[in-house]
C-alpha cells in the first residue's frame, strides 16, 4: 500500500499547529494550507481509507440532520370560497 498520502497529512497537521500558535496575520494563510493539504491527502489516500472516511461521514451526518415526520395532521375543512 502506497503511503504518499501521509506527507500532505503531516504537513497539514504541522500547519494546524502553527495556526494555533501564530498571530492573526498568518492565520488565514495557515487555514488555507491546512485545508488544501487535507483535501490532497484524502485524494491520495488508498480506497480503503477513503471508504472508512465515507462511512464515518455518513454515520455522523445522521446525528446532525433532524428526522422528519412526514405524517400530516388532519386539517380542518377551511375552504376559502370566492364569491
Amino acid at each position: 500500500m502506497c503511503l504518499f498520502f501521509l506527507i500532505p497529512l503531516t504537513i497539514s497537521l504541522v500547519t494546524g499547529y502553527i495556526f494555533k500558535n501564530s498571530a492573526a496575520d498568518l492565520a488565514e494563510l495557515m487555514i488555507l494550507a491546512t485545508v488544501f493539504n487535507l483535501i490532497l491527502s484524502l485524494a491520495l489516500a488508498p480506497w480503503q481509507f477513503q471508504l472508512v472516511v465515507l462511512m464515518l461521514v455518513l454515520i455522523s451526518s445522521k446525528q446532525f440532520v433532524p428526522q422528519r415526520n412526514y405524517r400530516t395532521k388532519p386539517e380542518e375543512n377551511n375552504d376559502m370560497r370566492i364569491f
